[in-house]
């Protein structure tokens, strides 16, 4: 694909990304909410988080892009520099275009942090492997090329259901998923992939491959050009490693409690609600037991995963020792580990995720790891050219349709209305208030009692009048229909579903089709010292 070609096929725009009065827009916006966390990156302020400390882990437990990378990962985990990190779970094929832009946000902010402290610092993205979600992770939306919302789905593997989806192996239907990709994509698999993502999906998504195998290889192919590691949550070195902390909670399930419950008060306290509430015997600590990944909970004697199975202290850090895989963390517990591993300057984060970050200094200070500063992840529309068209051809702009379709068709209803009509409409409106309002005046005087029944014979003569409305309507939309379905075409790609195009609409499809070009304008878009009132 050539490079004008590519700078031609679509545009990004900023969107906001949080819901305004929401704990997120606020903390974001450097508002009392800020106070929360160790420290919310603001517009320049990026130079003033600076951590330096080794990692708990080899550079072999990561995936890098190159060797740039591969050499500043070295020393930033000697102790030399730092990482920013971001994060989400295996999604099917990348999973959401947010998935993107975080990754993109936290690139560009390692950057502007590198140049401000004169320090090794890079992206780091933290796969999310432990999480059991399938019908989240599983899932790949792509609006076709006819436009309508399709849905690729991975059911869990026979004995996955319910157990991290990271190391479940791909079955074979998962090169039908793959073909049926580049079909929605409209893109052939062979033959057409001019930019050869879905070729580095077919290399990766292959049955006997692992989910989280198969994420990291395409999420490296595809950031291949820009400074990048990629750590799966689920390898063996990463938790043998975080098996050094789980032992000390284990050792402190009272304290752990207490700092859940101290993090939940001061949200409340905010005046928020809270985002996440675990068990209040709960460790913040899953133990796979080979059939289900189940809570650990305090009990009396020790511990239980709330199925029969009971252990002492000293018992369960034994097993901790023995199966140290069989162990991952809660929610709660997933940025304190990462911290506790890694050296983290900031977490780039969306408003989902900050707001339960909200809840969690306590639980930082609690097991004596440093909290990182957070940040904002970037949020765009995607507008790719035939949608900018339909955008131009109605005279619209592209943030009313995510925000309010209704008011667009409204508007379309009203232009096409003829004048005629519409002032007679009109002025038979102001006749009906006009005229029933004399005769409540009248009746009031001269018949009292009688307004009660002026008031339904108005509210009738009301109801008549909407009805003779909506069939104007009903006509004016056949004689615009292809306004209409131009509209809700718009709707389809910006707003699919109701829901913000970036967390419904699959990252595959648009890599499908634009390649690495979508990377770079991405990278090139993000604003570390943007406006903070943005998902």
């Amino acid at each position: 694909m050539s490079e004008d070609h590519a700078r031609s096929a679509f545009r990004i725009t900023p969107r906001i990304l949080a819901v305004p009065g929401s704990l997120a827009a606020e903390a974001f916006a450097g508002g009392p909410a800020a106070s929360l966390f160790r420290a919310v990156i603001q517009p320049g302020s990026v130079g003033e988080v600076g951590v330096y400390r080794p990692g708990r882990i080899g550079p072999e437990a990561f995936v890098a892009t190159s060797a740039r990378a591969r050499s500043k990962l070295e020393a930033i985990l000697r102790g030399d520099g730092q990482l920013v990190t971001t994060g989400q779970q295996p999604g099917l094929f990348l999973g959401p275009l947010y998935t993107l832009y975080k990754t993109a946000t936290a690139i560009q902010l390692a950057a502007e942090l590198e140049r401000s402290t004169d320090r090794p610092t890079l992206a780091a993205f933290w796969v999310a492997a432990d999480d059991h979600d399938w019908d989240e992770i599983g899932l790949c939306r792509v609006l076709g090329m006819d436009e309508v919302l399709t849905e690729i789905r991975l059911d869990p593997p026979e004995g996955r259901q319910g157990r991290s989806v990271g190391e479940a192996v791909l079955p074979h239907t998962i090169t039908g998923q793959v073909e049926r990709l580049g079909e929605l994509a409209g893109i052939r698999v062979s033959g057409e992939d001019r930019v050869g993502f879905l070729d580095a999906v077919r290399e990766a998504y292959r049955p006997g491959e692992t989910m989280s195998g198969a994420f990291v290889k395409v999420m490296a192919h595809v950031f291949a050009d820009h400074d990048l590691v990629l750590l799966d949550s689920s390898g063996p070195a990463i938790r043998q490693a975080a098996a050094g902390l789980y032992g000390r909670i284990i050792q402190r399930p009272a304290e752990i409690a207490d700092a859940m419950a101290r993090g939940m008060e001061l949200v409340q306290q905010a005046g928020f609600p809270i985002q996440l509430s675990p068990p209040e015997s709960g460790v913040q600590l899953f133990y796979d037991d080979g059939s289900a990944r189940r809570h650990l909970l305090a009990n009396s004697s020790g511990f239980t995963s709330g199925v029969g199975n009971e252990w002492s202290p000293e018992r369960l850090v034994a097993l901790l020792h023995e199966q140290p895989t069989a162990f991952t963390p809660a929610a709660a517990l997933r940025p304190v580990i990462e911290s506790w591993l890694l050296p983290i300057a900031v977490s780039v984060l969306g408003p989902g995720e900050l707001s339960y970050w909200a809840q969690l200094r306590p639980l930082f200070q609690t097991l004596d790891v440093d909290m990182p500063a957070v940040a904002a992840r970037d949020s765009w529309l995607l507008i790719e050219s035939r949608v900018d068209r339909l955008l131009h051809k109605l005279g619209v702009d592209e943030t009313v349709v995510e925000e309010d379709s209704g008011a667009l068709r409204h508007q379309i209803l009203e232009n096409g209305r003829p004048a005629g009509i519409s002032r007679a409409l009109t002025r038979l409106d102001q006749d009906i208030k006009t005229r029933f309002a004399n005769l409540e005046s009248v009746g009031e005087a001269e018949l009292p009692g009688l307004k009660s029944a002026v008031g339904k014979a108005r509210h009738g003569m009301e109801r008549v009048l909407d009805d003779l409305r909506r069939v104007v309507d009903r006509r004016v939309s056949e004689r615009e229909s292809s306004s209409m379905q131009q509209l809700q075409r718009l709707v389809a790609n910006l707003a699919p579903a109701g829901h913000s195009q970036e967390r419904m609409l699959g990252a595959g499809a648009f890599l499908a089709r634009h390649g690495p070009d979508l990377v770079d304008r991405l990278v090139e878009h993000v604003d570390v010292a943007g406006p903070q009132d943005q998902d």
